[in-house]
């Protein structure tokens, strides 16, 4: 039995996150087929600035910046928020856990990080007194998106540069937990990469 055949408010709701999803990949797609609607709407944008704005600079991105973060805010944050207040804590977890993540190609966190192209600096291990945070690669990568969810909650990211982004995560005591970069579109990718793996593994 599917979780939203037991959760009637579940499928509403995540009726609407799966929109904004689809939306996401949408942009990847266009991103990674180098697409000409992309560079037009840019060139528009950045014409509307200049004009409207009285800003002039070439390299100005339509869907860089916070504009990305907000779609990434829209899909992590709102995913995370509800099934956290429709399941219970054991729930999420075995959600996670018995998601298909070789559907997008997620044997072992190595290929996580080469399908994203992330350059991990710091990802901890375990809690100061010495707990293990994940035991296996699953686990690894379910505590790793459970990072990310945090950093985009606590606005706790940066732009080294147009393209990419910086996303920090910290912990009670103010101990970084996490510290990665990856281009922006592979951002995009993999927000929308979780929640179509976890659409499948809420419906089937």
């Amino acid at each position: 039995m599917s979780f939203l055949s037991q959760k009637p408010n579940l499928q509403k709701k995540w009726l609407e996150i799966f929109n904004s999803i689809i939306r996401l990949k949408f942009y990847t797609y266009l991103e990674n087929n180098q697409s000409e609607l992309l560079s037009r709407l840019d060139s528009e944008f950045a014409a509307f600035v200049k004009t409207h704005v009285g800003i002039t600079q070439d390299d100005l991105r339509f869907f860089g910046g916070n504009t990305l973060m907000g779609l990434a805010y829209l899909t992590l944050i709102r995913m995370f928020e509800t099934l956290n207040s429709e399941l219970d804590s054991d729930d999420v977890d075995r959600l996670f856990l018995s998601a298909n993540w070789e559907a997008i190609g997620l044997k072992s966190f190595s290929d996580l990080e080469n399908r994203y192209n992330l350059r991990l600096n710091v990802l901890a291990t375990s809690t100061a007194k010495g707990k293990k945070y994940y035991d296996n690669d699953l686990e690894k990568i379910h505590f790793f998106i459970r990072k990310i969810r945090n950093s985009v909650s606590h606005y706790r990211y940066d732009h080294p540069n147009n393209k990419s982004i910086r996303l920090i995560d910290k912990n009670q005591q103010n101990t970084i937990e996490l510290d990665v970069v990856m281009p922006y579109a592979n951002f995009m990718n993999f927000c929308a990469d979780i929640g179509i793996v976890l659409n499948d593994a809420i419906i089937k």
